[in-house]
Formats: structure tokens, C-alpha cells, sequence
């Protein structure tokens, strides 16, 4: 599949390949997968960066022969820096940004500045939207982003002695999702189950007011709201 694709024209097939090489290799054969974090098209570099995080993450023998974590995050980030391209890989239902945040979080194990890691996901999130992937894609970000980056606890983190990409992370979280982000089930998600879970505010403003963001004309004291008390009233 890499060997047809030194004469390939068309940036979204070749990122199209690359995407999947990723997914179906073990290793990167004669190198070929790494030289595209090189080509002149944006998007097969985000292809190239995206298959080798995957190698990188499953297949960690095969880390001796790749790029470093911080050559790969930074075709990443490069990427996150802009728009996702009109013509795009049709991966991830073509919802490049959100894919990327998966890919920067796989790499945090191999960098050796993680926080500098978590700080590049926390600049790609505001540029998640909304497509046809599934409902509320930032909140199943954070959802994930919260697992891997919290320990279980019934005691509320000191903001102030979390690492900077924490606190950058959740001060962004804060400023993003919405209060229907935080709704419970059965019309909302489990945002709020998973902040509690980590010892987090788990409503907007209980939020906002421990990042130290502005929670006017809202009460951080306040419970979420009954998701069944509209049709109570009824």
C-alpha cells in the first residue's frame, strides 16, 4: 500500500492510506511511513503522525525505529493549529480534530514532557464541532481525557498543585462544554458521574468557579437540574 503512494497526487487518498497502514501494521517497513511526516500536503502529514502514534502506542517494540513522541505531536499539533481540510480523509467520519486529541493523549506514555503533550490537547479542543460521529464529541473527550489523566478520589484536587496541562485542560473543559454537557441521563451523558468520580465539580459552574472563571448569573452551589422535572410539571 506505501509503495503506490509515491506517485500519489490526491492529498485525501494518501492520507486515506496512511491511516490505514497504521491500523493494520505492526512496524513501519523500510521507513516508509515515517517520511511522510515530511510531504508538502498538510493532511498526509496528520496521516503519517496519526498511523505512527498508533504504532507507537500498540506496538511499543516497534518504538526503537520511529520518530520521537514530540517529532510525531508536533505534525499533531501543526495540524490542530488550523482548520481540518475541505477534502479529508473520510476517518473518524472525517472528524479530524477529535481523532487528533485521541492521538496526542496516546502519546503522553512515550513523551518525556507529558504535560507538554496534555497542553497541546487542551489547545485542540476548542476546535471540536459537532458531526454525524456521535452526540456531544467534547464531552466524550472529557469523558476519556478525565480516565486517563485522574485517580478515583472523594476528596476535591487542589487546583493550584495540579500539573499546568491540568489545570490548562480543565480551565478550557470549563470554558467549552455546556450545562446540557453535564445533564444526566436519560437526555444527557455521564459528565457529571465522571468528574464526581475524580473528585471534580460535576456541574458547569461548580466548575468554572474552581478553575477561577466567571460564574456570573449562575450558582456553583447549585444540584443539577432534575432531567425528568419538565415532564413532571406537566
Amino acid at each position: 500500500m506505501l509503495a503506490r503512494l509515491d506517485g500519489e497526487r490526491d492529498p485525501a487518498c494518501a492520507a486515506t492510506v496512511l491511516v490505514a497502514v497504521g491500523l493494520l501494521a505492526d512496524h513501519d517497513p523500510d521507513g516508509r511511513l515515517r517520511r511522510h511526516l515530511d510531504h508538502g500536503h498538510p493532511l498526509p502529514r496528520w496521516a503519517a503522525a496519526t498511523a505512527l502514534t498508533r504504532l507507537l502506542a500498540a506496538h511499543p517494540g516497534s518504538a526503537p525505529g520511529l520518530p520521537a513522541a514530540e517529532r510525531i505531536a508536533a505534525e499533531l499539533a501543526a495540524f490542530r493549529a488550523g482548520p481540518a481540510p475541505a477534502a479529508a480523509t473520510a476517518h473518524n467520519a472525517g472528524d479530524l480534530h477529535s481523532y487528533t486529541v485521541r492521538s496526542l493523549l496516546h502519546l503522553m506514555d512515550a513523551a518525556e514532557d507529558p504535560d507538554g503533550i496534555l497542553l497541546e490537547i487542551a489547545r485542540t479542543l476548542p476546535r471540536i464541532k459537532e458531526t454525524g460521529v456521535g452526540p456531544r464529541p467534547l464531552a466524550a473527550l472529557a469523558g476519556n481525557l478525565l480516565e486517563a489523566l485522574f485517580e478515583p478520589t472523594d476528596t476535591v484536587p487542589v487546583f493550584a498543585e495540579l500539573s499546568p496541562g491540568r489545570r490548562k485542560l480543565l480551565r478550557v473543559l470549563a470554558e467549552l462544554l455546556t450545562a446540557a454537557n453535564f445533564q444526566s441521563w436519560p437526555f444527557g451523558s455521564d459528565l457529571h458521574e465522571r468528574f464526581t468520580h475524580y473528585g471534580l465539580p460535576g456541574t458547569r459552574p461548580a466548575l468554572r468557579a474552581y478553575v477561577g472563571l466567571s460564574t456570573e448569573g449562575e450558582d456553583p452551589n447549585a444540584p443539577l437540574p432534575d432531567p425528568w422535572q419538565p415532564f413532571l410539571n406537566r
